[in-house]
């Protein structure tokens, strides 16, 4: 028998170069099948999520219209397959209707059984549905949820912490804020815009005594002194703006000094207001010349005209702002700082403020 020769390496080369694009077309082929059975599926989820939610909001919105009216009753209760999108629906009238109304629908929300399902609802794993549940509480007064809520709160997650936090203060608002009010100061993670919304939609006067007790015990320099001088200034009562007064005359850190400049309100702070012109830092100087703005007197302007030499471009700005729209500056008293400019850039900013006076004016 003759030996048959061994294959060649061109040959096996080609065979390899097969198998390999054999199998990466069935990898794309696979691939490109699941792919397209995911968006087969995702669709008909979809579809079956719009129709139960058009079937809840035909099912529960002329109930909640009723309710809102003030005839409060329910022949159903709620399933878990449709709770979510109850819930959300709910949300949205309760956000937008307030006092009586708002309470008759959390009325109907409870008759429903809507609270066993909060429950289990805040035991989910996607935090989307955590978050809703918590917010839902809130507005709902479920105070079975404070003790859940309580525990979300000291998490590090900044998020679902706030929510929780807003939704104590919508349960049980006395107690909540004893426990709220150093919280709101001391975690830096919580955006103050966001904290001082939430004030706003509680009933600021019972933060009044918290906070007051909280700034004897607040070291100058600390970060937390800012948070709370703006938190403060939400509550204008004499008492708060004596203690914004207190602080900012302990010479404090220039943040704080920029914090309540920034609310001082009353001719008391005048002196204080003229003494921060001469500040080092710029920030502070443009905040004490507009503090100025809101209560300067005739006189005050010989101070305050010779920011606008200033090295900084926003004191300068600020300082001419604040010059043209002063109830007794007098035309003639700008004409004079404009012809006697002693530099092109005072001069500059004048006109640049003037031009934005008229415009707003128009």
């Amino acid at each position: 028998m003759l030996n048959e020769a061994p294959p060649s390496v061109s040959a096996i080369t080609s065979d390899l170069s097969i198998m390999i694009a054999y199998s990466t077309g069935y990898a794309i082929s696979v691939v490109t099948t699941m792919i397209l059975l995911r968006i087969v599926f995702m669709r008909i989820a979809r579809a079956r999520e719009s129709k139960l939610k058009e079937h809840v909001k035909k099912k529960w919105q002329p109930l909640m219209f009723d309710a809102m009216a003030g005839f409060i009753y329910t022949p159903f209760q709620l399933s878990k397959k449709e709770f979510v999108f109850f819930l959300r629906l709910l949300i949205n009238y309760m956000e937008t209707v307030k006092g009586q109304a708002a309470s008759q629908l959390a009325c109907l929300a409870q008759l429903a059984g809507a609270e066993p399902l909060l429950h289990q609802l805040a035991r989910q794993k996607h935090s989307r549905l955590r978050l809703l549940a918590m917010h839902a509480a809130g507005l709902l007064s479920s105070r079975n949820m404070v003790p859940y809520l309580l525990l979300i709160l000291n998490s590090k997650d900044s998020l679902s912490s706030l929510v929780a936090a807003r939704s104590l203060l919508q349960i049980c608002p006395s107690p909540a804020i004893r426990i709220l009010t150093p919280l709101f100061v001391k975690r830096q993670d919580w955006p103050i815009d966001r904290i001082l919304s939430i004030i706003d939609e509680s009933d600021k006067m019972l933060f009044r005594k918290p906070l007051l007790r909280l700034a004897e015990r607040i070291p100058n320099e600390t970060n937390e002194l800012v948070r709370l001088v703006q938190m403060l200034s939400t509550i204008p009562t004499q008492e708060t703006a004596r203690l914004i007064n207190n602080i900012i005359s302990r010479e404090p850190d220039d943040k704080v000094i920029s914090a309540c400049l920034q609310h001082i309100s009353s001719g008391d702070y005048r002196p204080l207001a003229m003494k921060y012109l001469n500040h080092p830092r710029w920030h502070v100087r443009v905040h004490a010349v507009t503090a100025l703005g809101r209560i300067a007197v005739p006189g005050d302007e010989t101070s305050m005209q010779r920011l606008l030499y200033d090295k900084e471009w926003w004191v300068r700005y600020r300082t001419a702002q604040t010059l043209v729209k002063l109830p007794f500056i007098t035309n003639d008293f700008i004409q004079d700082l404009l012809t006697n400019a002693e530099d092109q850039f005072a001069g500059d900013i004048l006109r640049h403020a003037l031009a934005e006076k008229a415009f707003h004016v128009a």
